[in-house]
């Protein structure tokens, strides 16, 4: 899990993000990216896993921690002070750890963090 200071708490940020925000589409995930929309320093991520994806709960949450997993051990590519929010797609899933990794590092340099 994230810590508090990397989230999205609040719905109001969330749907900020998806509206405003530049989005960029994998196969199995869209990433809302605003850039210096966070008024902290530090870059803040959402995650949304619904239950289109996956009626069951371990699925869902398998997904997220994977995705989140990611998130912790690359924080430094995200640069500073935007808001991110992840939403996953159906094909989410099934998918293992180097999946997720070569979708981010497909979509990355599409975004141009600075």
């Amino acid at each position: 899990m994230l810590p508090r200071e990397l989230r999205i708490t609040d719905r109001y940020t969330y749907n900020k993000v998806k509206r405003f925000g530049e989005a960029f589409h994998t196969p199995s995930m869209i990433v809302s990216v605003m850039k210096g929309g966070a008024k902290e320093e530090n870059t803040k991520f959402g995650l949304i896993v619904t239950n289109k994806v996956d009626g069951r709960a371990v699925v869902r949450h398998r997904a997220k921690r994977l995705i989140t997993t990611y998130l912790q051990e690359n924080l430094t590519k995200f640069g500073k002070g935007n808001l991110i929010v992840i939403v996953g797609k159906s094909q989410v899933a099934g998918k293992k750890y180097e999946e997720i990794v070569s979708e981010f590092d497909q979509v990355l340099p599409k975004i141009h963090f600075s």
